[in-house]
């Protein structure tokens, strides 16, 4: 089993490494960011905004505690590896548990690492559902072994690892609620009520630690305020023009993934004839995939890491489509029907290989274009401050924070929510001027677009047309007077304007 993680890691760390060199996304920033500030004892939400569960934040936070050697995006990145092939050695126990044979088990994990790391799906590392993937998909084995083996606490632990993926994720959520409906499935009389009550509670136990440490610390007014009043916004926002963006990301996704698809389709048709534990398996992935499909209508927008939990079941099934393509191979009759048989595969594959690189690229070219930016910029912010003295950055560039090694100032690494129809408010703006006011940064840049002028997000002091995803509610003018009455032009850095508190 080592043997196969050190595999299937190599694997992960190959088709990630366009993330290391090119840094993070937005949400991988964002992530990394809030991280870096909670383990310097910063409370999420509180005192870092974000709208999403703690889980990772806290994880990463721990990691990058215990490896202070490594920069906080080095991290993160290694955290996703570590997690991508977790999650693909679960698959391969998984198949072998529903009799898929060895090699076709040790297939499947590939093709499950391969599916949830490639560039598009992934954006190079960071993500939440990188990091709740695995847990789900260790769930979702432990529900297959033997009904003999099953112990109170293992249920118990079933239910507390569901609970830190969706802590860790919402979109585990789907994943969690079929392996449960598994468990329910297999287990009969008297011990169903008892295995709920232990899977409850189990799930209840980590939810109610995190809301009485952020209880605690002054956090869960704030945390209740972006998971749930943000979230809510942003979903309205997304049910309005979500369709228009997330049509092209749809075919995309499902291009790159043609390959699993096939495979897991022509398992299915053997599972489901083979009837049994394997029968179970491909009806909790039918359900998986339906209930998915759902959550996504209902979010409003459709991201490719939305998908990534859903390379779970079809790995699993796959498995055993596998193992019928090498059956027909080695009874085909010659060997050109051999080649026939396996044909659709190949073009499948073809497919998904061209999809994934070229909608990779398209994803992969402005984060590449920004991380040089941000180096450049950093680059500046070394020379022109010192290492206690804090920056702003105006915009959704969080990865200059850590690039430049500066303390952030406020608690927004990205201002989204500050322009967020139905969420932002006059007070929410005055609170944060308020925060700056207090303590003025040395430098604020303007990274609302690629250059001076151009599309992007709401301006800062030079007018440009705002091109975002609906997130454009302006009443930001007392930012503005805050930067315009404290600060002068220092210059400008890779199309990015930088201002310098002014001499009192």
């Amino acid at each position: 089993m080592l043997r196969l993680f050190l595999l299937l890691g190599a694997v992960a760390a190959l088709m990630l490494l366009p993330g290391f060199l090119a840094g993070p996304s937005l949400d991988a920033a964002v992530f990394t960011q809030v991280a870096a500030m909670v383990a310097d004892g910063a409370v999420p939400y509180a005192d870092i905004w974000d709208h999403k569960p703690p889980g990772l934040y806290l994880l990463l936070a721990a990691a990058q505690a215990a490896v202070p050697v490594l920069d906080p995006w080095s991290i993160t990145w290694a955290v996703s590896v570590v997690a991508s092939a977790g999650t693909g050695i679960a698959v391969s126990v998984a198949a072998r548990r529903i009799g898929a044979s060895g090699p076709a088990a040790i297939a499947a994990a590939i093709l499950a690492v391969l599916g949830t790391t490639h560039y598009l799906m992934a954006l190079g590392g960071g993500l939440t559902e990188t990091v709740a993937t695995p847990l789900v998909a260790v769930a979702f084995a432990s529900a297959l072994q033997p009904m003999a083996g099953w112990r109170g606490r293992q249920l118990f632990a079933i239910g507390a690892l569901l609970a830190l993926a969706v802590l860790l994720s919402l979109q585990a959520v789907v994943g969690a609620l079929v392996v449960v409906a598994i468990y329910l499935k297999r287990l009969s009389g008297v011990r169903r009520p008892l295995g709920i009550l232990l899977l409850v509670v189990g799930g209840a136990l980590p939810v109610l630690v995190v809301a009485l440490w952020l209880a605690a610390t002054g956090g869960l007014s704030d945390a209740v305020d972006a998971l749930w009043t943000y979230t809510a916004a942003y979903r309205a926002i997304s049910a309005e023009g979500g369709r228009g963006l997330s049509g092209a990301v749809v075919g995309w996704a499902v291009l790159s993934e043609l390959l699993l698809i096939v495979i897991a389709l022509i398992g299915a048709s053997a599972t489901l004839r083979r009837g049994g534990l394997a029968r179970l398996v491909t009806g909790a992935a039918v359900a998986w995939f339906a209930i998915s499909l759902g959550l996504f209508l209902v979010q409003g927008r459709f991201l490719a890491h939305y998908a990534i939990p859903l390379v779970i079941p079809m790995s699993i099934v796959g498995a055993a489509g596998v193992d019928r393509l090498a059956g027909q191979v080695r009874n085909a009759p010659a060997y050109g029907r051999g080649a026939l048989i396996l044909a659709p595969v190949i073009a499948a594959g073809l497919v998904s290989v061209s999809a994934a690189v070229v909608a990779g690229q398209m994803e992969l070219r402005p984060i590449t274009r920004d991380h040089a930016k941000s180096i450049a910029v950093s680059a500046f912010v070394g020379q022109m401050t010192k290492p206690d003295e804090s920056i702003w950055v105006w915009g959704n560039e969080p990865q200059v924070y850590l690039d430049a090694e500066r303390a952030q100032a406020g608690r927004y690494a990205y201002l989204y929510p500050l322009t967020t129809p139905g969420y932002v408010t006059p007070k929410l703006i005055a609170d944060a001027v308020d925060v700056l006011d207090a303590n003025p940064p040395r430098l604020v840049i303007d990274a609302g677009s690629p250059e001076p002028g151009a599309p992007g997000f709401p301006h800062l002091i030079e007018p440009r047309p705002v091109a975002t995803d609906g997130r454009d509610e302006d009443i930001l003018s007392p930012l503005r007077t805050f930067v315009e009455t404290n600060y002068d032009l220092a210059g400008v850095v890779a199309g990015w304007a930088v201002y310098v508190l002014r001499s009192q």
